[in-house]
């Protein structure tokens, strides 16, 4: 639990840490997932409190793939999409759009062919945005994945 993400849960359940430690000394940056409470994360840390919320399940691409690794990326001629967070066995991604999806057209247009590009390829892309509450996000993640065959019972954590 040394500055990288945990799930709390699992730590109160194997007794590291007691309910008044998790509140006091660690902040949840996903429902159940926390990073010590003063820690500045790196991608490779969000990455890997993000997989953690998907219940060890997502699959980690493109520059977040990178930064865990630490390989460095290298272009090639070919068009490569990466996403945020995917489930390539169904085709369901989680695409996170920051303020500069909308303020840069030159990134606007890239996202619009990708998306186009992903929708032809059967891929469903669940678009977040910052305002998104996680809640709102787990529903629309978990109906993608039930419409591709996920058990209903599917918990995404």
């Amino acid at each position: 639990m040394e500055g990288q993400p945990f799930i709390g849960s699992e730590a109160l359940a194997a007794g590291r840490l007691n309910r008044h430690g998790l509140r006091t000394h660690y902040r949840a940056v996903y429902p159940d997932v926390y990073v010590p409470g003063q820690l500045s994360l790196r991608l490779d840390q969000r990455t890997i409190a993000a997989w953690l919320w998907s219940g060890r399940r997502g699959v980690v691409a493109g520059a977040a793939a990178a930064a865990l690794h630490g390989a460095k990326w290298v272009p090639t001629a070919d068009v490569t999409y990466y996403l945020d967070m995917g489930w390539p066995d169904v085709m369901v991604a989680a695409e996170y759009d920051g303020e500069h999806h909308q303020v840069d057209s030159l990134q606007w247009r890239k996202d619009i062919i990708r998306l186009e590009t992903l929708a032809r390829m059967g891929w469903i892309v669940i678009r977040v945005v910052a305002r998104d509450r996680a809640p709102e996000v787990v529903w629309r993640v978990r109906q993608a994945l039930q419409i591709r065959g996920y058990p209903p019972a599917f918990i995404v954590r």
